[in-house]
This record gives C-alpha cells, structure tokens and sequence, in this order.
C-alpha cells in the first residue's frame, strides 16, 4: 500500500469514529455500527 492509501484508509477510519462517538449509525464494510 502506498502512503496516500493509508492516509485515506486512516481518514474514513477517523470519520467513523467520530461519527459513532456522535451517536449515529454508519456503515462501513458493509456492516452497520450503531453507538449504543
């Protein structure tokens, strides 16, 4: 993998996080994570 890959992987990475920790549902991989 090349840098700017694992930056962009880092970045959705990120992305999801906050979003869980916001407390909305995302899907990522095609599986949907929910904060409980």
């Amino acid at each position: 993998m090349t840098r700017t890959e694992l930056q962009e992987l880092y970045n959705a990475y990120l992305e999801a996080e906050l979003a869980v920790l916001k407390g909305k549902s995302i899907m990522l991989n095609g599986q949907s994570m929910t904060m409980e």
